[in-house]
């Protein structure tokens, strides 16, 4: 599963989907879906076809939140190769859904993820780093596993009201020595 706006900032992809549907040939037993819309579906949608993947690659568009939801619970794992990103809200969903995390090691994931323990990092633009992620997580189960669990730990002590809650009182009490 790859969620995100499908679009160029300054002439750059920033979401590196094209990197994802780049996999797919080389994946056995693999279907793509693709949530979020933008003007770069028609250019994905060309490379599915000249890669002939357009049966494994499905098109969702913008979705709503429950859809949203429902797609990733259905879902083997998230991935998001994203060239920038800040802390992004899809790898706390998949975090939260209790669904594998593959991403780069940029912004907010950096902080987060320990690649192998909650989650796992590839390399940016790399097609091979998401064919052998996907690979080992498709013949480990027990891997998949730890991930699963890990990253819904990771997600119940850094992301819930509880923990953010419990972060802002350290913080203020740390700045009033109170």
């Amino acid at each position: 599963l790859c969620i995100g706006r499908l679009i160029t900032d300054n002439n750059m992809e920033t979401k590196g989907i094209r990197y994802v549907i780049m996999a797919v040939p080389k994946l056995a037993d693999v279907c793509l879906h693709i949530l979020g819309d933008g003007p770069l579906k028609k250019d994905y949608q060309e490379l599915c076809e000249t890669l002939g993947i357009k049966d494994r690659v499905r098109f969702h568009g913008k979705v709503p939140r429950d859809t949203l939801f429902q797609f990733m619970s259905a879902a083997d794992a998230v991935v998001l190769p994203s060239l920038r990103e800040g802390l992004s809200m899809t790898m706390l969903e998949a975090l939260s859904t209790g669904i594998p995390f593959i991403g780069t090691p940029i912004g907010g994931a950096r902080d987060y993820i320990v690649d192998g323990e909650n989650g796992f990092f590839i390399k940016m633009k790399d097609v091979d780093s998401i064919v052998d992620v996907i690979t080992r997580l498709q013949h480990d189960s027990g891997l998949m596993a730890k991930i699963v669990r890990n990253g819904y730990e990771t997600y119940k002590k850094h992301f819930t009201g509880d923990a953010v809650v419990k972060k802002f009182e350290e913080i203020v009490q740390a700045e009033t020595g109170q």
